[in-house]
Parts: C-alpha cells; sequence; structure tokens
C-alpha cells in the first residue's frame, strides 16, 4: 500500500462541473476559505505541495517520511472518486500526518473544501486566492488591534552560534533560550543552549560567564539546535537563603562518553556526592533512545559574586526517544508560601521527546501513564520537607506529593500532575477571578494548531489522539452519543477505565497572518509603565514573530472543556522584523535575511522568547541577533491623545 503524509489518496478525474457542488462558485469561495485555514500550511496555498510551495515541514523531514504532496498534479488523477476523497479529510490517513475532520467540519464544508481543490485542477487555477476571496481592501488579519509596541535594545548577547552555519538553528546569534530575574536583586540570569550561564545587571557593559555546563558534563548534547543544550533555570522559592537554583539539560548516550559531571573549569565546583541516577524510561518498542534530559539542582554557597562556587546534585534522568521537545519547563507556585501545600513543590513540563511525529508504538507515548514524555510533573525536590505528606521517589533524589492524581494507579509515574501534550515548553502562573492560582502552558502543536492550556490536575489534554480541539485519531476515541471519551493507558494497552479529553483556553492556525509555526510563550503583563497592556497575556510565535495578546477574563471564562469555547487573541504592530535583520547583519550574521526558516515564516527565523521581571514588566528576546529587548511604549492609534 502506499503511503503518503497528509492528502494521500489519489484524485480521481470523476470530478464534473456537472456536479452541483463542484460548480458552485459559492462552494467553492467557501472551500477557499476553510482550505486556507486548515489545509495550506501543509499543502501550500495553491495545493502545491510543502516542497513546491517553498516550505519543509521538519517534522516530517525528521521522521523519514514525504512531505504532502502536489494535489492538482496530473499523476494525482487516477483511481479515485470525489468520495473517495471526501473520505479521505474525513478520516485522515492512519500512519501518517494526515488529520481526520470529521467532527471538526460538517459535511458540506469539508465537500466545499473538495470542491475547492478540484477548481485549481480546471479553469479557475490560474486565479489567486486573493481574487477567489474577493479580500479587495479588507484586512487580511481581522484580528488586528489598536496597539503598536516600540522596543528599544537592553542586553547584547555574546556571540554562541556558527555564524557561518546553514542550520534552522545554530547559526543564530546567541542560542539564549529564558531570562530570570534573580531573587532580591537586580541581576538577570540568563542560559543560552550551547552551554553557558549568563549573569547581568545594569552595572555590567556586558553578560558574563556564571557556570558552563557543556565543559562539566562529558555528555552535554547541543548539535542538533532547536532546545538541545541547556534548556533552563529556575530559582528555589527559598533561593535568597539556600543558593539553590535549578537547571535542565541535554546529554547523549554513547559509550564512551562518561555521564558523571567533571569540574571542567570551574574550581570551586564540588561534585562529591553528585550521583547519576536511575534512568526514567521512555518507552521505545525496540528502538534506540539515543538521549537522556537530566534535571540538576545546584546550591552556590556564595550568590553574591558572579562565579558559582558550590555543589550539584542530579535529581531525576530521563531517556528520549528522540533528541526534540525535550523536559523544558520548571515553575514554582509564586503565591505559595511557608506552610502552603505547595510550597517548594516544583513542576516541571517534559514534551513527547518527538514521539508524536512516528508512525509506529510511540507515537501513543504521551498517553501513556508508565513514563512522563508529554507531561507535566510536581515534584518537591528538597527530600527533607513534607515528609508526612509525600513518599520519597524511586532515585531516592526527590518526594513525591502523596495528592498527586496518579500515586494510586499501578503502573503509574507518580510524579504526574497531568499528561497528553506534545510540549508544554513554557510554564506561568496566574490568579483567575476567584483569586485561585492556576497553571498555565504554551504547547507547541505538530500538524494545525498551537495551543494554550490551562493545566488541571488530572487532566488528559489529549495530543496524539487530539491536538488542541482537533479529533485527529478517530479510531482511538469511545463515543457515547455525543460524549467523546480517551482510554486510559498506563502502558501500551488502553483499558477500560475513561477520561474526557480536555482541550485549549486558546489556539491558533498554521496559517499565514493570524497565526505561526510554533507558540513562544509569554506572560501576563502587571507593570506599571503601560496601563494598556495590564491584565492581558502577552505571548507570540517563535518563527514568525508575531505577537499578540488576549485578555485573561476571556482565557479564564475559557477554561470550561468546551472545544467550542475559546478566547480571542489580537496582534500588535511592531517593526520586530525589521529590527532584528538590523541588528543580525550589524553582528555579523551571513544567513540572510535571516537564519532557519518556518513553514509559515518563509525563510528567516525570528525566535522569539520572552522575559518577565519582578515588577510585571515584559522582556523580548530574538536570539536570531541574540537581543533582549524592552517594550519602550504602547502606541493606540485610536487614542484621541
Amino acid at each position: 500500500m502506499k503511503k503518503y503524509l497528509c492528502f494521500a489518496a489519489l484524485f480521481a478525474p470523476a470530478f464534473t462541473y456537472a456536479e452541483t457542488v463542484m460548480a458552485d462558485p459559492a462552494a467553492i469561495k467557501d472551500g477557499a476559505m476553510r482550505y486556507q485555514s486548515y489545509c495550506a500550511a501543509c499543502h501550500g496555498d495553491a495545493a502545491e505541495g510543502a516542497i513546491n510551495a517553498g516550505r519543509e515541514i521538519s517534522i516530517i523531514t525528521d521522521s523519514g517520511g514525504n512531505q504532502p504532496p502536489y494535489l492538482t498534479d496530473d499523476a494525482s488523477l487516477y483511481g479515485t472518486s470525489p468520495d473517495d476523497i471526501l473520505a479521505i479529510i474525513e478520516n485522515g490517513v492512519p500512519g501518517t500526518m494526515m488529520p481526520a475532520w470529521k467532527g471538526r467540519l460538517t459535511n458540506v464544508e469539508m465537500k466545499n473544501i473538495v470542491a475547492y481543490i478540484h477548481s485549481r485542477m480546471g479553469g479557475m487555477a490560474q486565479f489567486s486566492i486573493e481574487k477567489l476571496l474577493d479580500t479587495g481592501s479588507q484586512p487580511r488579519n481581522p484580528e488586528q488591534s489598536p496597539y503598536t509596541l516600540v522596543l528599544s535594545d537592553y542586553i547584547s548577547m555574546p556571540v554562541t552560534g556558527d555564524l557561518n552555519s546553514e542550520s534552522n538553528t545554530l547559526s543564530q546569534i546567541s542560542r539564549m533560550n529564558f531570562i530570570r530575574q534573580e531573587p532580591d536583586t537586580e541581576r538577570w540570569f540568563i542560559p543560552d543552549l550551547n552551554g553557558p550561564l549568563y549573569i547581568f545587571d545594569d552595572k555590567q557593559a556586558a553578560p558574563v560567564e556564571y557556570l558552563n555546563l557543556k565543559s562539566i558534563f562529558p555528555a552535554f548534547h547541543d548539535s542538533f539546535g532547536f532546545a538541545s543544550g541547556l534548556v533552563n533555570i529556575q530559582f528555589d522559592p527559598n533561593y535568597s537563603k539556600n543558593g539553590r537554583f535549578y537547571t535542565i539539560h541535554l546529554e547523549v548516550k554513547k559509550n564512551d562518553v562518561p555521564l558523571q559531571p567533571v569540574q571542567g573549569r570551574f574550581k570551586s565546583l564540588d561534585l562529591s556526592n553528585y550521583k547519576v541516577t536511575k534512568t526514567i524510561e521512555t518507552p521505545s518498542f525496540g528502538n534506540e533512545n539515543g538521549f537522556y534530559g537530566v534535571l540538576v539542582e545546584w546550591q552556590d554557597s556564595d550568590p553574591k559574586n558572579n562565579v558559582f562556587e558550590g555543589t550539584a546534585r542530579e535529581l531525576l534522568r530521563m531517556d528520549m526517544n528522540r533528541h526534540i521537545h525535550p523536559m523544558g519547563a520548571l515553575s514554582f507556585n509564586p503565591y505559595a508560601g511557608p506552610g502552603d501545600e505547595d510550597w517548594g513543590t516544583l513542576y516541571v513540563g517534559i514534551g513527547e521527546t518527538g514521539s508524536g511525529g512516528m508512525q509506529d508504538a510511540r507515537k501513543l507515548n504521551a498517553q501513556r501513564l508508565n513514563n512522563v514524555a508529554g507531561t507535566i510533573l510536581r515534584i518537591i525536590p528538597d527530600v527533607k520537607k513534607r515528609t508526612t505528606d509525600s513518599s520519597l521517589s524511586e532515585n531516592g533524589q526527590y518526594r513525591v506529593p502523596s495528592d498527586n492524581p496518579f500515586v494510586k494507579l499501578k503502573g503509574a509515574r507518580p510524579e504526574i500532575w497531568a499528561y497528553g501534550l506534545r510540549n508544554p515548553h513554557r510554564l506561568i502562573w496566574f490568579r483567575d477571578n476567584q483569586n485561585t492560582p492556576q497553571l498555565m502552558a504554551f504547547n507547541i502543536g505538530q500538524v494545525n494548531w498551537e495551543m494554550i492550556n490551562i493545566i488541571g490536575k488530572g487532566k488528559n489534554y489529549g495530543y496524539p489522539i487530539y491536538e488542541g480541539t482537533q479529533l485527529m485519531m478517530p479510531d482511538a476515541v469511545k463515543r457515547d452519543g455525543d460524549s467523546v471519551k480517551l482510554p486510559v493507558m498506563v502502558d501500551d494497552v488502553p483499558s477500560e477505565q475513561t477520561i474526557a479529553p480536555s482541550y485549549p483556553v486558546l489556539q491558533y492556525p498554521h496559517m499565514a497572518d493570524i497565526g505561526g509555526d510554533a507558540i513562544s510563550g509569554g506572560y501576563i503583563y502587571s507593570g506599571t509603565k503601560h496601563p494598556e497592556l495590564k491584565d492581558k497575556l502577552i505571548f507570540g510565535d517563535m518563527t514568525t514573530g508575531n505577537i499578540w495578546y488576549s485578555d485573561i477574563a476571556s482565557l479564564v471564562d475559557a477554561n470550561d472543556d468546551n472545544p467550542e469555547h475559546l478566547a480571542s487573541k489580537f496582534a500588535f504592530t511592531t517593526t520586530l522584523r525589521e529590527q532584528v535583520e538590523s541588528t543580525y547583519k550589524k553582528r555579523g550574521g551571513t544567513q540572510l535575511p535571516l537564519p532557519g526558516r518556518g513553514v509559515i515564516a518563509g525563510p528567516g527565523r525570528i525566535d522569539l522568547r520572552f522575559g518577565q521581571d519582578r515588577s510585571g514588566e515584559i522582556f523580548i528576546m530574538t536570539k536570531s541577533d541574540g537581543m533582549i529587548r524592552k517594550i519602550a511604549d504602547v502606541v493606540d492609534r485610536d487614542s484621541k491623545n
């Protein structure tokens, strides 16, 4: 059987304009609109296929698959009927990335998409999508807000990228991944994926190296780009007294490379009690897992200076199907205080390590509770704390709260707080309208959607059976009338127990103008300099550099697990791309206009990230030019002032 990765069926010459729906201009116009929203990201704006449209979908390439085909080529017109094509759209193609649209689009809407595709095979192929949709002078983006963000340069990061590389990400000026303000000081800690951990404050001319994990861990892995390397840093809530902080980094499995760290050039690093912990295995089904994600606790004996002096302790080690979508997010509940049940409790966001794009049993790893891929964990790093309402972990390096949802489920990892996520690589906290602390995850999608989830105890967010609100694997769900349930899977056998899927509070498509390639994260503005932004979630897309806001009240309101009820987002106007391209060139970048590419962004990745200081002000980070910028002004074009 011949397999394709999206519209895998062959289109038949049986289409005739005598068929009413095929000839109806209104049906074709509606189909064109829906094609742009749901299909163009993979198949090209004119159904010409990903490669012919100048796009390469990296998750398909990485999985060794074929890019989505040219839908209107003569060679694709043999052996099927309109009903066959409709069935492909309804049910998807099992074993590939072509999702099922049944239940998300009506039968009429799917038929209209078929009509549009057929129109491009015949006399309408010469018309542009803009003409077909008759956009005229109407704005392409109905979500445009009245606000313009004015961004000013703040920190210029050291060059750590290979500026001569043609890699998608390695040729960036800097590979900084987070920016964290140190508790009780004005210093920033900034990890770079290539290994350095920098410190910066306004008294310094430039960031200085505080640690370098690449010199300490012989198996340190950063060569593939994306999120390989030193991924994250987070401070202990009692850091000002105990000097503890936490990092995540990646390591490669090689027989001749030791996992035990060395001092490197950090002579005051004490590794005498460092132990490589027992690995939490990720199901591989006979394939090789070649990488580790490692969570380390560091304790600086003198945190006031700019050089690390102290100890390191490995808390957790997991193996990974691939090097992408690793353990990535670290967060403590900032609203918890001493004596609260969440005080000192660490939440860890973990991607599915690339399993969701695989075409074998590994695909469902994020649904299996016997591993930690595609989950958010909840653990207590200090083994001396909460000894009466928690248990010691399997490796003896942390504690597991007794009220975690799967503690009593045989075979399940007790650390899991929520699961069914593709890549929850950013976590933030906020208070809802009941003043209850809520955890929010920015969750990178695969085929069609980028998502924001409000995380609840024990919830299943559906991936890869769902992507956001879209059912991708209809045969994997259980239906009872209008109710859809997911089987609870501890291992590779679905049980009779079921759980209702949980949905995002906001999602955006892989579509130009109103979407992008990968959600970057964001923060809720709580500062005082820009009152226009108060109580707005500021977030963006990595590759395109699009920046949006959503009102926090609408996000809270959408947290009802109704797939039809989602919050809206609104686009800021910025000159960010122009600023990044100019700075990249000035700093010696050679892969003009910018390094890398995205399906939606096209040539040149912005690689956008966000930061926030204690006062609630938000910072914009762009890896491609190695800059951190402040929001200098917010201009309201509708303001009478």
